[in-house]
């Protein structure tokens, strides 16, 4: 029970680097010469990764990295090293698949017909995406464009964002310990379908689709002596992580819903999407390499901002 309340604080108020997989967008782009401004707070919940830290939630880390500064005797230096091991996996983990959650901000501008460019900020990390609409018409509000059966739209979006990750809050003491790097670069493919309401999505849209999702994590760390275990004749033996540098490539297949509420200029955004991946053999930096492989549940809710007027209908009043 301690461990399944430890990882909902963890979840509903832990600030993390969270990928950019929200698909909050409908199938039609903005309108050429409109822009979005958006605002999320959006969570990642990994299955796989969770249950790593629930491993290792229980183990005070900032007693053991004390207790390794000192020779220590009658220690069973294997339940030592299985606390690490479980730190080490909890760590890796939750660095390739962070749970918490966090707010990002968005803007969005339709550049060109069907065709639209937008920027994230998300903690740490950045995207930018362009996004083509396929299926639709493509005026805005105020052009009363389509027909009463044509409220389909159609889109397919690339989107390229890159992070550095940091500790995650409850592996904090060991920064005076633990010398890491942790990059990651996402590939997002969303193909997304929505159902207008309203006149060309006015009141809003109700939007699903499918996407893909590629991963190119690289991480590196440096060894640290984690306990000095002095036997019965007084010898010390130092006992040492591993340095590690491994580069992996990850494969995510999902799909999402999300539903646009509002009229005309403001609209509020509920979402979610599921993800599949499989992480394969992960290096630990003490012990043995690990298996994952999971589940990802990414919920959001936000709010979009739409400004701008129809450049068909040039005399057209909000």
């Amino acid at each position: 029970m301690k461990r399944i309340i430890g990882l909902l604080v963890v979840v509903v108020t832990v600030s993390s680097c969270v990928a950019p997989r929200a698909v909050t967008n409908s199938g039609k782009v903005t309108p050429k010469g409109n822009w979005i401004v958006s605002g999320n707070q959006t969570y990642n919940i990994a299955t796989a990764p969770a249950v790593k830290v629930a491993n290792a939630v229980d183990i005070d880390i900032e007693n053991l990295i004390n207790a390794s500064d000192e020779a220590s005797t009658g220690v069973d230096s294997s339940a030592v090293t299985a606390d690490w091991q479980k730190i080490g996996e909890a760590l890796i983990a939750n660095n390739f698949d962070p749970i918490g959650g966090g707010f990002d901000f968005g803007i969005r501008y339709g550049f060109a017909n069907r065709f639209d460019v937008g920027f994230k900020k998300a903690g740490r990390a950045k995207a930018i995406d362009v996004q083509y609409q396929f299926l639709g018409s493509l005026g805005n509000v105020d052009d009363f464009s389509e027909s009463p059966t044509g409220k389909w739209y159609g889109s397919i979006g690339v989107q390229y964002s890159s992070q550095e990750l940091s500790l995650p809050f409850w592996a904090k003491p060991l920064t005076s310990k633990l010398e890491y790097d942790f990059s990651r670069r996402d590939i997002l493919v969303p193909l997304i379908f929505s159902y207008g309401l309203g006149n060309e999505e006015s009141i809003g849209a109700i939007s699903f689709g499918v996407s893909y999702n590629f991963t190119r994590m690289h991480y590196s760390t440096t060894p640290f002596t984690y306990a000095r275990i002095q036997d019965l004749n007084g010898v010390i033996t130092a006992l040492s992580t591993e340095a590690i540098t491994d580069t992996k490539t990850i494969n995510s297949f999902g799909g999402f819903v999300n539903m646009k509420i509002g009229y005309r200029r403001f609209y509020f955004v509920p979402a979610i999407a599921v993800y599949y991946q499989d992480y394969g053999t992960l290096q630990n930096f003490i012990g043995e390499s690990f298996q994952m492989k999971g589940v990802t549940l990414v919920p959001s809710l936000g709010l979009r901002l739409r400004l701008g007027k129809s450049k068909t209908y040039s005399s057209a009043v909000d």
